[in-house]
């Protein structure tokens, strides 16, 4: 059961999914540095919509919150500016292409990250660190692709993410011993 009705909150519009939660599915307001609310409407924001982002190149930073499981295909795609993200524990999944295109530097996947989808960072060209908590997650294919050659993977020993660096030629660094995240 899904409420296509755009629904308004603070500059965010979004839809309630399943009577009980709000996807954001667009943005109205101005500001580049976005603090995405865990509540909209009463709802808990448990996703981040299609294309609900896509193109914003006024977006410089965005923290999710807690809560989240789902960014969505192109979520973010293509937002040329934004060059810093802050992911919540509760985030599984990004689907295709969700951050495709950013300005992205660093970023840290949380412990319970599932699966990140096809061409989820491709052309993100400042991509240099990506911290892998989770020791199983699925990595679709080309999920970092088109210019990420200064690209180190941290994760564990024996991990997916490991196998993913290998598999793809990305430098890997392991977490257990002296990159232990503190």
């Amino acid at each position: 059961e899904y409420n296509y009705d755009e629904l308004y909150d603070g500059g965010y519009v979004y839809n309630v999914l399943y009577g009980e939660e709000a996807a954001v599915v667009g943005y109205t307001g101005s500001a580049s540095d976005l603090v995405i609310p865990a509540m909209l409407g009463g709802y808990p924001v448990t996703m981040i919509a299609p294309e609900a982002f896509q193109s914003r190149t006024d977006i410089t930073s965005v923290v999710f919150p807690e809560g989240l499981t789902l960014i969505a295909t192109n979520a973010f795609a293509y937002c040329e500016n934004l060059s810093s993200v802050s992911f919540p524990s509760t985030l599984i999944e990004f689907y295709g292409s969700a951050f495709a295109g950013t300005a992205l530097q660093e970023i840290t996947l949380p412990q319970n990250m599932d699966s990140i989808g096809f061409y989820a960072f491709e052309g993100c060209k400042q991509l240099t660190k990506v911290t892998v908590l989770s020791r199983d997650v699925t990595f679709e294919r080309l999920v970092f692709s088109n210019g990420n050659e200064n690209l180190t993977i941290y994760g564990y020993t024996g991990s997916t993410a490991e196998a993913h660096a290998a598999a793809q030629g990305i430098a890997f660094a392991a977490l257990d011993g002296e990159n232990t995240p503190s």
